[in-house]
């Protein structure tokens, strides 16, 4: 499954080549013979599969027979059609053609569309939002994997309520004066849904991986083979996680919201100790939602100069505007925070892009990486061609053979037919004396003339 991922600091995109999309038939049989080897439990019994990485390890009995009634869950909602504000979103049939811009050449920009908290703790709503990403161009699917015990402790006081550190700072987001523990608790998506949304993504066609907030996340998702891996903003100083990401051997994409130079620095040091060179660092403002005067895009071309990685941007502003120009400075992925309606509310919701928004921030970011095009000098055939509506030299009176042109016989007119002497010769040829009759509005060939020292 890792397969086409290896190599993305070199340009490579990060859909991997086409492989065989199971059919309808094949993964409800697969779910139900899941579902023979490990009944069922109650819905309400899920929430004990939260605590997996604070308490045992993710996989131990009681998550496993969770992921179990989660995995047919998700087989009965992804067979069911949804109306999402007004749009029907029905199940994928084998071989349905997803996504006609596959057809084209090789992207270079990677769009990665962010579920996060957007799933609003309904199963069905993480199918239907995963189904719209597809269907908005998104090139891979990301997730955040942790829950809250994992980040940190059950306290309602300082500093565990989410405040900025000066009062120069302003208010760090939607959460301002929230606990900590709270804001994770609604965030956070069951571990038991994972495996059913990574299978409902390679239905789709679409690379899927996450964020893990601690080592046994990573362990949790090497069980479900992730492709790669995220490492959040605030978790870049985490080395006891970017050690453990680092040592699967799988791309590392980073966000570099809090981070300084000697961050970047220290982060890749201990990637390359792990044996791991194959990292891309995210331009990204830690503030939900964030500024466009905040973007620093300028950071793109330097940072690649700098550590010679693969840059993209993890946008947080409005709209698609600071996206599409980080594709002209360079960057090589974006990643957006997906949400179906934000009228749905939640964590996430100001500062997530809407299904039409996000495709028509595809369809720009498609004409932006096609109209940066290469550094090339050459007369193409279409530039040769549109040298007609340039400039030739024109005689402005009947002229016989032998006359010596002067400046006032021509002039420097539209159009410029195949042939003729270009603007930029003018001085060269006054002075010349003509081989031959030229009648007015006559533009001049080199056939047409000699010099001194052919007269």
């Amino acid at each position: 499954m890792t397969e086409g991922y290896q190599n993305l600091r070199n340009h490579r995109p990060l859909r991997p080549p086409q492989t065989h999309r199971p059919a309808e038939e094949e993964l409800k049989q697969e779910l139900k013979q899941d579902l023979h080897q490990a009944p069922g439990q109650e819905p309400k019994q899920q929430a004990a599969v939260t605590q997996g990485l604070a308490g045992s390890e993710p996989g131990h009995s009681e998550q496993a027979k969770a992921e179990k009634h989660a995995e047919v869950n998700a087989e009965e909602h992804a067979e069911k059609h949804e109306q999402v504000n007004g749009q029907e979103t029905g199940p994928v049939q084998a071989g349905e053609e997803q996504r006609p811009e596959e057809k084209t050449a090789t992207k270079k920009v990677d769009i990665v569309a962010e579920l996060s908290a957007n799933h609003r703790q309904d199963l069905d709503l993480a199918f239907r939002t995963l189904r719209a990403m597809a269907e908005a161009g998104a090139d891979a699917i990301k997730l955040q994997s942790y829950d809250s015990q994992s980040l940190t402790l059950p306290l309602d006081r300082p500093p565990f309520i989410i405040e900025s550190d000066t009062k120069s700072a302003g208010p760090v987001g939607p959460w301002d004066g929230r606990s900590f523990y709270s804001l994770y608790e609604e965030a956070a998506m069951p571990w038991a849904w994972h495996k059913p949304l990574y299978k409902l993504a390679a239905r789709l066609g679409l690379p899927i991986f996450s964020t893990p907030f601690c080592p046994r996340g990573v362990d949790f998702l090497e069980q479900l083979e992730t492709p790669c891996y995220k490492i959040a903003s605030f978790e870049i100083g985490h080395l006891e996680l970017v050690r453990r990401v680092a040592a699967t051997g799988k791309p590392i994409i980073v966000s570099l919201g809090i981070a300084g130079f000697a961050d970047i620095e220290r982060f890749l040091e201990v990637c390359e100790a792990e044996g791991n060179s194959n990292v891309t660092l995210l331009q990204c403002t830690s503030a939900y939602p964030a500024s466009p005067a905040e973007a620093n895009l300028a950071m793109l071309p330097h940072l690649k100069s700098t550590f010679g990685c693969r840059v993209g941007l993890s946008d947080h502003t409005p709209g698609s505007a600071v996206a599409v120009a980080a594709v002209a400075l360079g960057a090589e992925l974006i990643e957006k925070h997906f949400i179906l309606s934000r009228d749905l509310g939640g964590p996430d919701a100001g500062f997530s892009m809407e299904p039409a928004e996000f495709g028509a921030m595809v369809a720009n970011i498609r004409t932006a990486e096609a109209a940066i095009g290469r550094v090339d000098y050459r007369l193409t055939e279409k530039k040769q061609a549109s040298r007609y509506f340039g400039r030739a030299i024109f005689v402005l009176r009947d002229l016989r053979a032998g006359d010596i042109l002067r400046r006032e016989d021509v002039s420097v007119l539209r159009p410029c037919p195949s042939g003729a002497i270009e603007p930029w010769e003018l001085e060269r040829l006054l002075g010349s004396r003509l081989h031959c009759d030229v009648s007015y509005g006559t533009a001049l060939k080199w056939h047409m003339l000699a010099f001194s020292e052919d007269s």
